[in-house]
């Protein structure tokens, strides 16, 4: 079985207000961001003709972080972290998915950073009835870039990472395939 497409399980977050402070797009968020330094994030701009801003984060406080990029125009409205971040846990999302092949699907996840990762796959038909996949829990050591896969039997029609905990300054990311 090979994969011809794969994503990223990402997040997108709200921006309440941003500003431009030379080339540093500064984002305040109405609720913590949960960011830590050394992250990268997107920051989407509602206008279509203007660029979004890719960048590593600094934080500045809670509910401030500043993304080091050019200056762009536009309005920026919102922020794309990929995978999962320290603090966040329990059932997360709901990704659709793809009903195609009678093969497993195959799903893999890496920690950025030292602190390590626990988690499961729920699957469900319904996308509110959650039950967990075969394999049990999935344990990231305290490696960078530690990688461990499971697969999904093929049926389901969406799947969730289940988190019970990912390490401080440590990014879970989880890629399934199509």
């Amino acid at each position: 079985m090979s994969s011809s497409k794969t994503h990223k399980l990402r997040q997108i977050f709200s921006v309440q207000s941003f500003s431009w402070t030379g080339d540093n797009l500064t984002i305040v968020t109405a609720q913590p961001h949960l960011l830590y330094d050394g992250i990268t994030v997107t920051a989407h701009n509602i206008d279509a003709a203007y660029d979004s801003v890719r960048g590593i984060v600094t934080v500045v406080n809670a509910t401030t972080f500043t993304i080091a990029g050019t200056f762009t125009k536009g309005n920026f409205y919102q922020y794309q972290v990929d995978g999962f971040l320290p603090g966040q846990t329990g059932g997360i999302g709901s990704y659709s998915l793809p009903r195609s092949l009678a093969y497993p699907m195959v799903v893999q996840s890496y920690v950025k950073g030292t602190g390590g990762a626990v988690y499961k796959i729920q699957v469900s038909l319904d996308g509110q009835h959650w039950i967990d996949a075969d394999g049990g829990a999935v344990s990231h050591t305290t490696v960078d870039d530690h990688t461990v896969y499971v697969t999904i039997l093929p049926g389901w029609a969406y799947m969730r990472p289940n988190i019970t905990s990912i390490g401080t300054s440590t990014n879970l990311v989880i890629i399934a395939s199509e």
